[in-house]
């Protein structure tokens, strides 16, 4: 039988990822003057609407920090815990950039610095945990494939569609941290 401390942070875990694509979503409908295709999800945060973003990168943080709590000793921790902290950067910071790129005559400022070092080492702590738990797991490995395949493959496409290699790359985030909950369900 499951702890009481267990199932709470598996609410937490599901409901985070849950919310933070409700976030995402609802952008999309409250600001449509940013073209998904281009703009990033950072962006949304920087509009009128920019709370509903900023919500939604703390429901992800949270919910990564419970993935992290469950998942314990196991493999993917020390990635889970700095995706924990590069979304807080996220959260906390907003990006000066637009389509992906500083304005001309924008100078960076320490937010967008801090803001865009985040979103790096997001990048590379969700790669880095997907690497670690794929071996043995033919499902993990292959949405390891699918996500370089589709990151390669926007990235040669040009930074017209840079904003759907992101999204592409956080649903496969998400897909990913589902997979490793679900994993560790029968473990708890």
């Amino acid at each position: 039988m499951r702890s009481p401390d267990a199932t709470a942070l598996r609410v937490i875990a599901y409901c985070g990822a849950a919310a933070f694509t409700l976030a995402v979503l609802a952008e999309h409908v409250l600001e449509p003057g940013l073209d998904p295709a281009r703009n990033m999800v950072s962006e949304y945060a920087n509009r009128p609407s920019g709370l509903v973003m900023t919500i939604g990168f703390g429901a992800w943080a949270a919910s990564l920090a419970a993935t992290a709590l469950l998942v314990g000793g196991r493999t993917p921790l020390v990635s889970l815990w700095i995706a924990v902290g590069a979304v807080v950067l996220l959260a906390g910071f907003h990006t000066q950039t637009v389509a992906g790129r500083l304005p001309a005559g924008v100078r960076w400022h320490l937010d967008g610095r801090l803001h865009d070092i985040g979103s790096g080492v997001l990048t590379a702590a969700l790669f880095a945990g997907a690497a670690l738990t794929a071996r043995r797991r033919p499902a993990i490995a292959a949405l390891l494939v699918v996500a370089l395949i589709v990151q390669v493959s926007l990235l040669v496409v040009g930074p017209s569609v840079g904003g759907v290699r992101q999204r592409c790359l956080l649903a496969l985030a998400l897909v990913w941290q589902i997979m490793i909950l679900r994993e560790h369900r029968s473990n708890l």
